[in-house]
């Protein structure tokens, strides 16, 4: 045979290896396959087998990456991001090792202890991606009690096989094959207690190609290429695996319900589907609406597999990622609802949040409450907020379900049946009407339900078209393209303690109007236990110490350095009757209360008091915020609240955490120039001194050094010289002196005399000086000067004796304060006087005191300090750079005899200790 060649190519010795092959050329054409080798003797390929070997595999690689990232990221729970994250490795990793082992073998063939060490992690891989194609199954399916040991024997038999093939490498092929087997069938049998079998013909049928490429993997030597067929059917057989994983994973359209198994149907396209009411997507972000509103930005979702779970979910995490509010979404849980599965309580049991998103059908509802309420889920402080398709019908309620459940549904409360068919029809009609007018005629049908649709040119979604945007009787009756209505009527109704469902909110035209702006947390809804660290606060509005402001406007909530308090809104001034809104509070206060509650471990509501006032005893009764601690309307009462002995008879104060008193704040008030402004940066003596200067000494020293210069006119005229210009007299002096000091350009003789030039230059220094600082004083003294009304204290004259003034000097306070009660103990006749000066706040004092209504206006000094430092133009002052008379503090009032006291006096030590008061 022409050109033909023997190559001889050999395993080291020390690798047990000692096989020979002959590769047969013929020309310069290399064979496709070689011969068969003996039993435990590896199979030497050709280089084509070696290349087909390597890109059967590699070419997987990307999409074994890219399909296993999907799974993660697409992946609604625990179980399922693990199951995803298990497959992914074992995929990628099988794929990735056998590619490498190949190219090492084919290409790096002398280096035979690193071809030795890929091919055995070549081999292992393969018991680990088994167990890994099973894992989704059995993490993720309810099993029977013998069926779920399955989940570890699996990993058990991989960790055996990984050994054998440590041990006995290449030793024993048969026994190889036979775990190969083994470890893929048996685990199936789990299939015989499997309730749910969906995706079962898709793992049978992976199965199926992974045997059927064992045959060739055993073919080397007798079928060309039989190795890298082999490759092909693991492929296939892991591509079909990773498609009914994705099902199972992510696509699973089963559920649960009246403990059967049900699947969503395919909507006819051709069909014309409306519906008068909302669909999950608007329940669900009205949901989020309330929780916006209540300020419950923390929550968890739970579900069952019922249709349309991943689409209330996605909606939820797509709102909660695009949003301006600080959602936090602790837990996503996706549960299987069947009675008896141990799964459900400990998947409840990672709950943290009090405020639980549910989304089930009504009999799942009655099994995951009855589990959460054995958990402790469903006392007091959690909140479950659910869809229409929980509650059901409203006239049957489970004893599953718990008091203060609250739920969103279709107004069907207002909206009767009576109105939706006229609705309906004027819908139709009013489309109908449309379609004439645009087409000039309308579809006709047979009247007979039983009789054949007789084929019709015009396309059969045209007159949906048309009734999806109707105006019928003045409102919006439009549908989207799912079938619903686009601007739907949703009412917000709670379980109360009657077990009966109570309207308490109602969403319409995108608005969503609640009876409660702050949740009513204990009083209507809950159980008649109470949360023992859940307290009710109240405050004052009072600059810097509580600012209240409006909600954004832009997300409806309270920013983060404010908190939530409600304010109630007088709708009859007749009866006192009102209603609460919203409001957000923030200042130096509470961002004391933010800190103690946090470290006391509390929550609480805050709410503003009613009558605005702090708090006064009138008639044996007290008003204000002491009045809402002292009968027990509010546990705590935080804001600028002057510690006194009134006070402290029947409510507690903390320590003071601000040192306060009382001071007074005056206006000032416009002045006239004076004439003489002119002269006011120097004193009379020092215009004397430096008159006195320039002309007696300055000007009398230049003339007569100039005199007696040899250079001046008089020596020059003496000795028959040229004197070169006119004489320098005395005036001359004082009018070139005079010019340098006001720095004016006009005509001036120079001294020609060395000595007379000095004292001259001399003089224009100091002239320099004098001229910067008489400007910059005139400045000051030529603005138009202001008048402040000088009031040494309390006892000053002026608050004594206010007739012997003309016109009396005027002054008030803010009454049922602790500042107009020092006035009235220790000063009868000044209280009686101010009482028709008193102001309503603090707001108005001030604009009192501007308009010239007022002279005077007594307060605590933190606030007036607080005050002044903000005004605008600085008009208003307080009297001796903010004195303080009569020093006191404020503290934080709590109920007499209230345990709380300790701690919080503990909480604002600590404060201090840190610095941070």
């Amino acid at each position: 045979m022409e050109g033909l060649k023997l190559k001889d190519t050999s395993y080291e010795k020390d690798l047990g290896i000692t096989n020979y092959i002959q590769t047969v050329y013929t020309g310069d054409e290399e064979r496709f396959m070689n011969n068969r080798v003996p039993p435990n003797k590896r199979y030497q390929p050709t280089e084509y087998e070696h290349a087909a070997n390597c890109a059967t595999h590699a070419l997987w690689i990307i999409p074994s990456i890219l399909g296993s990232s999907t799974l993660y990221f697409l992946s609604d729970d625990h179980w399922e991001t693990i199951s995803a994250w298990i497959y992914g490795f074992g995929l990628c990793g099988l794929f990735i090792v056998s590619t490498i082992f190949h190219t090492i073998s084919w290409k790096k063939s002398h280096l035979r202890m690193v071809e030795h060490c890929f091919h055995m992690c070549d081999r292992m891989v393969i018991y680990f991606f088994i167990a890994a194609s099973y894992a989704p199954w059995l993490n993720l399916r309810e099993l029977g009690p013998w069926a779920s040991h399955m989940r570890w024997i699996i990993w058990i038999m991989a960790c055996t096989g990984t050994a054998y093939v440590f041990f006995f490498h290449e030793r024993y092929k048969i026994v190889e094959l036979v775990c190969y087997v083994v470890m893929g069938v048996f685990p199936a049998l789990v299939i015989l207690s499997m309730a749910q079998r969906d995706g079962l013909f898709e793992l049978i049928l992976g199965g199926f190609f992974y045997c059927l490429g064992m045959v060739f993997f055993k073919s080397d030597g007798r079928i060309p290429f039989a190795h890298a067929i082999w490759h092909l059917f693991v492929a296939i057989g892991a591509g079909i695996h990773y498609y009914a994983i994705w099902r199972l994973v992510l696509k699973s359209s089963t559920c649960l319900k009246n403990d059967l198994r049900c699947e969503e149907v395919e909507e006819d396209q051709m069909s014309t589907f409306f519906q008068f009411g909302a669909s999950i997507q608007q329940e669900a972000l009205l949901m989020l609406n309330i929780m916006e509103e209540y300020d419950w930005h923390v929550f968890s979702i739970v579900t069952s597999k019922f249709p349309g779970y991943q689409d209330f979910i996605s909606i939820l995490k797509s709102t909660v990622e695009n949003s301006f509010v600080g959602w936090d979404l602790q837990n996503t849980i996706t549960l299987e609802a069947v009675a008896g599965d141990t799964k459900t309580q400990i998947q409840l049991k990672k709950i943290q949040s009090s405020v639980i998103l549910l989304y089930c059908s009504k009999d799942e509802a009655m099994y995951i409450l009855e589990e959460a309420r054995s958990l402790g889920l469903t006392g007091f402080g959690y909140i479950w907020i659910v869809p229409s398709l929980t509650t059901g019908n409203t006239e049957i309620t489970p004893d599953e379900f718990p008091c203060g459940m609250i739920s969103v549904s279709y107004d069907d409360w207002d909206y009767t049946l009576e109105a939706r068919v006229r609705d309906g029809l004027g819908i139709i009609t009013t489309a109908a009407s449309a379609m004439m007018d645009q087409y000039g005629f309308i579809p006709e049908a047979k009247t007979n339900c039983y009789g054949q649709q007789e084929k019709n040119d015009m396309p059969p979604n045209r007159l949906h078209k048309f009734m999806m945007n109707v105006t019928w009787d003045g409102r919006d009756l439009s549908f989207t393209e799912d079938g619903y209505q686009a601007n739907p009527k949703l009412v917000v109704v709670v379980l109360n303690k009657d077990r009966e469902w109570e309207k308490v909110g109602r969403w319409e035209n995108q608005s969503l109007t609640l009876r409660y702006p702050v949740w009513p947390r204990f009083n209507s809804f809950g159980d008649t236990e109470t949360d023992d660290n859940h307290l009710s606060i109240v405050t004052l509005e009072e600059a810097p110490f509580v600012i209240v402001e409006n909600v954004d406007s832009l997300t409806g909530t309270c920013m983060r350095n404010s908190v939530p308090c409600r304010k109630h809104v007088k709708l009859d001034n007749t009866t006192g009757e009102g209603t609460y809104i919203k409001k957000c509070c923030k200042g130096f206060c509470i961002d004391i209360l933010k800190k103690i509650a946090k470290a006391v471990k509390f929550t609480y509501d805050l709410y503003l008091v009613t009558n605005g006032k702090h708090g006064k005893k009138i008639n044996n009764v007290w008003n204000g915020m002491v009045g809402e601690v002292v009968y027990k309307r509010a546990v705590m009462a935080v804001g600028s609240l002057t510690i006194n002995e009134e006070r402290s008879e029947v409510i507690d104060f903390s320590v003071p955490f601000v040192e306060t008193g009382i001071s007074v704040m005056v206006s000032r008030s416009n002045g006239t120039v004076s004439p003489s402004a002119f002269l006011e940066p120097f004193s009379a003596s020092v215009w004397v001194m430096m008159f006195v200067m320039l002309l007696i000494v300055t000007a009398m020293a230049v003339f007569i050094f100039e005199y007696l210069s040899p250079l001046g006119f008089n020596r020059n005229l003496a000795q028959g010289k040229d004197p070169h210009g006119p004489s320098f007299t005395i005036g001359k002096a004082v009018w070139l002196l005079w010019g340098l000091v006001f720095n004016n350009s006009v005509p001036v003789q120079n001294p020609k005399g060395t000595t007379s030039k000095i004292m001259v230059s001399v003089w224009a220094f100091f002239a320099v000086i004098f001229l910067a600082s008489y400007t910059a004083n005139l400045a000051a003294f030529m603005i138009q000067e202001e008048f402040v009304d000088q009031v040494t204290g309390l006892s000053d004259k002026k608050f004594q004796r206010p007739y012997d003034y003309s016109p009396p000097f005027r002054f008030g306070t803010v009454p049922n304060g602790s500042t107009e009660r020092n006035i009235r103990n220790n000063y009868p006749d000044m209280h009686q006087y101010m009482v028709k000066y008193n102001q309503k706040g603090v707001q108005d004092a001030l604009v009192s005191l501007k308009t010239g209504k007022l002279d005077a206006f007594i307060y605590d000094a933190a606030v007036l300090n607080y005050m002044a430092g903000r005004d605008e133009g600085c008009k208003l002052v307080t009297i001796g750079s903010g004195y303080i008379f009569a020093t006191t503090g404020y503290g934080i009032a709590l109920q007499k005899g209230s345990s709380w006291k300790r701690q919080v006096d503990l909480a604002l030590l600590g404060l201090v200790g840190d610095g941070m008061l």
